[in-house]
């Protein structure tokens, strides 16, 4: 999502985002998780303040399911031997409603194809 967000290299391969065909699933932490990573871009001095509210803007403005995590626990404490909590939480939410998922990590892409059934895109 940040990838997208602040229009890095990797940007361009998650484009279905604006896919009006596409529905967007996240878990609520993902609010916490997007601020978190815009507020760390700026203390880096990537962005400046204001396109890092652009930023912000634009995440609010992006169609998204957000999903409770606390159904999501269980699952995502038996994924504990591969997957930290925060990659789990999105696995065990794709699992849920049935998605593929999408990242722009390619660890999580790797070990989600290798521990899950689940189709990572892009």
């Amino acid at each position: 999502m940040i990838e997208y967000l602040l229009r890095t290299e990797t940007a361009a391969s998650l484009r279905v985002i604006r896919d009006p065909g596409v529905d967007l699933h996240v878990p609520a932490l993902c609010d916490v998780e997007v601020v978190a990573a815009i507020r760390r871009a700026l203390l880096r001095g990537l962005i400046d303040l204001s396109r890092a509210t652009e930023a912000l803007d634009d995440y609010l403005d992006l169609p998204l399911g957000r999903h409770d995590h606390q159904v999501l626990l269980p699952r995502i404490l038996e994924l504990r031997a591969n997957f930290g909590a925060y990659d789990a939480c999105y696995i065990a939410l794709a699992e849920r409603v049935g998605a593929e998922l999408l990242t722009a990590d390619r660890g999580l892409a790797r070990a989600t194809s290798e521990h899950t059934n689940l189709t990572v895109l892009p």
